[in-house]
């Protein structure tokens, strides 16, 4: 539970400090001028991601050899890091000129600097050491939003932005290097034949995140690329939005409860006890907050950013009801790590990926706009049978018994979602902060009741504590 915290200290430091800069930054820019700056940065985090995703989940499920395993991880991926980098540089600098070189260069240094920062990251998870994973990233964002918000102040906005990330990346992985001084040893040593299988293991999961960075990251780049800056303006912010509950509790609770799955990966049943335990408190906060982002996307738009900014209210909808869909799988990737059959969901993976960005440039001239929330919904058609059948295998158990754990928290989301709905059409009030509470406090105690009742289990609730 302690761990827990500390975790959730870190996603909510950091997400207030990116919401803070966000707010500033698109308020100064426009869309336009906003989408310009995300989609340079996207590229370099849309390769980081995958990196991430590749190095890190081999070393989470490592058992033996680890002192050679971290080194290979860290050397091989450094130098292909700063490869593809190199590439990326050259690629973006012919796209868009002399001009953006120096915000080009800040993008492509966050790449090898993220992949240093994957191997102490995934010694920390399998160590358990929320408190330093919280303190790492807490300073590191602490000190970008202080050196993006420094710049925009000076009148460099479009810098900031890119500025930003460089700074909190390069500062979270000093705070790692000088707290952690040991973790690379002087008698291990790089292997090529290992480096070769880390990767081969790595491929599935950095094939399941190019889904995610495609409706994040990628998306934003076909999105200029295929109808323009300022509709990438507009998903960029509408992301940001709908990312807050996937990066503030989604993350946060994934990595905590990869460490625990880790500690009871062989005992059946203490592991699927684990797993109830994680997705009945992940559901309870993550599927109210897409729910109520999504009913109040419109006022939120209004309040904050004006009319300029109003065609995000839409896709804000679209993406929030899409992520509340699929958080409902937030464990299984990492349950597969844990048994390495990430292999199992891979041709799913591949083929939403293809599919959403197929919607944009073929779509794109008939629905605008909406066309790759048309390729994700149409993604669900596979991915919610295939995951269905995955996770009831990891756990030997029925999709009827995983789902009976959330049955209380999609009631009451429904319920909240009803009452603010309702109070927006017949009431005819729009006041954000007022809906906000009015919602918060219909689903607690529609949540309330609902476990005096015991459809939300109480057993389940307690373990936490344990934990």
């Amino acid at each position: 539970m302690k761990g827990l915290l500390w975790v959730f200290f870190e996603k909510v430091g950091v997400t207030l400090f990116s919401l803070v800069a966000t707010f500033w930054y698109a308020n100064l820019l426009g869309p336009t001028g906003f989408g310009m700056s995300i989609i340079i940065l996207s590229s370099s985090l849309f390769i980081s991601t995958i990196i991430e995703n590749l190095q890190q989940y081999p070393l989470i499920a490592a058992n033996e050899d680890i002192e050679n395993t971290f080194k290979t991880s860290a050397i091989g991926w450094l130098f292909l890091s700063i490869f593809m980098s190199i590439l990326l540089y050259v690629i973006l600098y012919i796209i868009y000129g002399a001009d953006w070189w120096m915000l080009i260069l800040l993008s492509v240094s966050y790449i090898p600097i993220s992949s240093i920062s994957r191997v102490y990251i995934a010694d920390l998870i399998i160590k358990q050491r929320y408190k330093q994973l919280a303190l790492r990233a807490f300073w590191g964002k602490a000190a970008g939003v202080g050196a993006g918000l420094l710049s925009a102040y000076a009148g460099h906005v479009e810098l900031a932005i890119i500025l930003q990330s460089f700074v909190a990346a390069f500062i979270a992985l000093l705070v790692m290097s000088f707290s952690h001084k040991n973790l690379f040893k002087s008698d291990s040593h790089f292997s090529f034949p290992l480096f070769t299988n880390l990767i081969k293991e790595g491929i599935p999961s950095g094939v399941a995140i190019i889904e995610q960075n495609a409706k994040n990251h990628g998306l934003i780049i076909f999105l200029g690329a295929f109808i323009g800056p300022q509709i990438s303006g507009i998903y960029a912010l509408a992301i940001r939005f709908v990312d807050i509950p996937r990066t503030l509790i989604g993350i946060g609770f994934i990595t905590w409860a990869t460490g625990k799955f880790h500690s009871v990966k062989y005992e059946a049943r203490e592991l699927l006890s684990t797993f109830n335990t994680a997705f009945l408190y992940s559901t309870t906060i993550l599927v109210p907050c897409y729910v109520g982002l999504a009913t109040i996307a419109k006022p939120l738009i209004l309040e904050f950013f004006g009319v300029d900014w109003l065609g995000a209210y839409e896709i804000i909808i679209g993406l929030a009801v899409y992520q509340c869909i699929t958080s409902l799988y937030l464990y299984l990737a990492p349950l597969q790590v844990l048994f390495k059959t990430t292999y199992e969901t891979l041709f799913v993976n591949i083929a939403s990926t293809v599919l959403i960005l197929l919607s944009v440039v073929f779509l794109s001239d008939l629905t605008g706009k909406y066309s790759p929330l048309i390729g994700m919904y149409l993604s669900l058609l596979f991915i919610i049978p295939k995951f269905n059948k995955e996770l009831c295998k990891l756990l030997d158990i029925n999709i009827g018994a995983v789902f009976k754990v959330i049955t209380g928290c999609l009631i009451s989301a429904a319920g909240m979602c009803f009452i603010v709905i309702y109070i927006q059409i017949n009431l005819k009030n729009e006041n954000l902060y007022l809906l906000i509470g009015i919602g918060f406090v219909s689903y607690c105690l529609i949540y309330m009741t609902l476990y005096l009742v015991n459809i939300i289990d109480r057993k389940i609730l307690a373990k936490i504590k344990s934990l």
